[in-house]
């Protein structure tokens, strides 16, 4: 994403997206700190958040309020070319702010992009700040460990590994991962 200036003063907003587990589970997981603007889309947030973990930005996604079952969302907000944002009641992030939707402190919600593998990421907002004159935006505040490799590499993986979505008995999803 192309980085640019924006105006002294204007609300930066300090968001914490850590790549989780289809739970919502972060601990240990690797992260990254984005400061940007709340003029800025979600859409322009999806592109940054790709940028920052190393991911081409070529499949559909969206922000759902419900970290464990996205699909229970009450609040939704897809991208344009996701058949979910036809088919289901939710807003479109090329037209809605950050600061629409990160609108107060320690907001939560799971950024979900490519609904064939399913990436997981939970993005807190931490802190709102002024702008500074000469700071470029997007900008990653903070790194904390590797980023996962969006495609297998067959130097990270050696085995194939077709995951499956299974229900359990109570509706909760689980996951089970075949090798062959």
């Amino acid at each position: 994403m192309k980085k640019r200036n924006t105006e002294e003063g204007k609300s930066i907003y300090l968001l914490k997206v850590t790549v989780s587990d289809w739970y919502g589970g972060i601990r240990g997981r690797p992260y990254r700190t984005l400061a940007i603007p709340g003029e800025f889309t979600l859409y322009e947030l999806a592109e940054s958040i790709l940028d920052a973990f190393e991911f081409d930005f070529d499949h559909g996604f969206g922000f759902y309020n419900n970290i464990e079952d996205w699909t229970t969302s009450d609040v939704r907000y897809e991208s344009s070319t996701s058949v979910l944002a036809a088919l289901q009641d939710s807003r479109d992030a090329s037209k809605t702010n950050v600061d629409e939707a990160f609108d107060k402190p320690k907001t939560k919600l799971l950024f979900l992009y490519d609904y064939g593998e399913e990436w997981h990421f939970v993005v807190q907002h931490t802190e709102t700040k002024a702008s500074d004159v000469d700071t470029e935006y997007p900008e990653i505040v903070k790194s904390y460990a590797k980023a996962p490799s969006q495609y297998y590499d067959d130097d990270e993986e050696k085995e194939k590994k077709e995951v499956k979505r299974i229900t359990n008995s109570n509706g909760r999803y689980i996951q089970t991962t075949l090798k062959f």
